[in-house]
């Protein structure tokens, strides 16, 4: 059979049944197929309960379905040619993927250094990338074909298959590191396991060390049953009512997406209220580009973070959920260094700006996803300055600045792509700046090592 992993690792299509490969295109003749899909529930950002467990249907059936922008028809169907240079049932094989799913599979604590899976690029334009874990971080090669559809990452070395390519560098290092390819990235267990969100009493939870906090709420390191880690948002307002706050968080009980900080529990019995979330050992962003580890990052890494990131606000975006305070200090950092989106959903409970916010938030506190945005372009600044201030020295006029035109130059070593992003981002007008979505494809595809 042939195995078929859709894009984000949404579905896996098998199908079952003789099939010929044309020498000119890369085309499966069906007769009388049977075809399987499996969701992949660890990774899904699709409810639909029809995918929860795996559904067998016939090929005309399949036609019913329209997904991940994929057309069957009921006699042939077009497929990535991937059959003709590798076995689709390969460990390391992925199929089409992108870099943010990609790291945080490699980036498991349990995975050695060379862990390593070749996928394709969600983008078509960037053909297969093999992903390797070296050190603390994630590399990404990019395997370019020749006219003669021989296979390379280093001109000097070509293969006629990928499995060929793979088998080379597990003995020869890549380019720009030490390491060699070693076992492959193990592939996600098909899960239906969702998590829960409870309102749970305040006794089932300490309050330990302040982690950090703001003009609204603090947040802690606390303990759940005495036994489990995890991290309190306590608020400070005392005229926030539980029904509002309530109304606020709903929306957020079913959000689950691998760059953004899990909702575990809220407490509402009585103020403070709670939320609980996932603790992040590693702290924030801003803190990690201030600190040595930060300051050793190249570009590649620095930009693979702000796809990370882009990454969740895509999901928020598509959710219809405003972040309205997208900063470095909002972005958290797991054991095992995947860059996760935290405080999102929360404007209308903190209900302030900052110096990273937008002109029409300043102005009329309008948080929309455009205005996200636009922190997301203050956020790019700070990545790529280590931690830099914003608007240094300009704190209290950042608005009456920005409105006449001002924007922060760009800074020392950054990349005339990156800075031109960070203006498209700060365009005045809202309906001219790019979705996450666009932000996250550019990112994406734009460094292979």
């Amino acid at each position: 059979y042939c195995s078929l992993i859709l894009p984000h690792l949404t579905y896996c299509v098998e199908i079952w049944g003789n099939a010929y490969k044309s020498n000119l295109d890369p085309l499966f003749k069906v007769q009388k197929k049977a075809i399987r899909i499996i969701h992949l529930a660890g990774y899904r950002e699709h409810t639909n309960p029809l995918f929860f467990k795996s559904k067998t249907m016939t090929f005309e059936d399949l036609t019913e379905f329209k997904m991940a922008q994929i057309t069957f028809k009921a006699s042939q169907k077009s497929l990535p040619g991937v059959y003709k240079i590798c076995s689709a049932n390969e460990k390391w094989y992925f199929g089409p993927m992108n870099r943010g799913n990609a790291v945080a599979l490699l980036q498991s604590l349990d995975n050695p250094n060379g862990t390593f899976l070749l996928r394709r690029s969600d983008h078509d334009s960037a053909g297969y990338v093999l992903s390797v874990k070296s050190s603390s971080q994630v590399r990404h090669f990019k395997v370019h074909q020749d006219k003669d559809k021989s296979f390379y990452i280093d001109t000097s070395t070509c293969f006629s298959s990928l499995r060929q390519l793979v088998a080379h560098y597990r003995k020869y290092t890549l380019a720009k590191t030490e390491t060699l390819l070693g076992q492959p990235c193990p592939k996600p267990e098909f899960s239906d396991s969702i998590a829960q969100t409870y309102d749970l009493p305040k006794e089932e939870f300490v309050l330990e060390e302040r982690l950090g906090g703001g003009p609204s709420s603090d947040v802690f390191r606390g303990t759940w049953k005495g036994q489990i880690r995890v991290a309190i948002k306590t608020f400070k307002d005392p005229s926030l009512t539980k029904q509002f706050f309530l109304d606020e968080v709903q929306p957020l009980k079913g959000l689950q997406h691998r760059h953004l900080v899990s909702l575990l529990a809220v407490c509402t019995e009585s103020p403070p209220y709670y939320i609980v979330t996932e603790l992040m050992e590693k702290g924030s962003l801003l803190l990690f580009l201030r600190g040595p580890e930060g300051q050793h990052q190249d570009i590649v890494s620095l930009m693979d973070i702000a796809a990370q990131v882009a990454d969740g606000m895509s999901y928020l975006e598509k959710k219809d959920i405003i972040h309205g305070d997208l900063a470095a200090q909002n972005v958290l950092i797991s054991d095992a260094y995947v860059f996760k989106v935290t405080d999102f959903g929360l404007a209308a409970i903190k209900f302030y700006w900052s110096c990273t916010s937008a002109p029409e938030t300043i102005s009329h506190m309008n948080f929309t996803s455009k205005s996200d945005v636009w922190s997301f372009g203050v956020l790019l600044y700070e990545i790529i300055t280590f931690g830099g201030i914003p608007y240094k020295g300009h704190d209290s006029d950042v608005y009456d600045r920005v409105s006449e035109g001002y924007r922060m130059p760009c800074p020392p070593r950054c990349p005339a792509f990156l800075y031109r992003m960070m203006l498209l981002c700060w365009s005045a007008k809202a309906e001219d700046r790019p979705s996450f979505s666009a932000l996250m494809k550019e990112l994406d595809n734009i460094f292979f090592e």
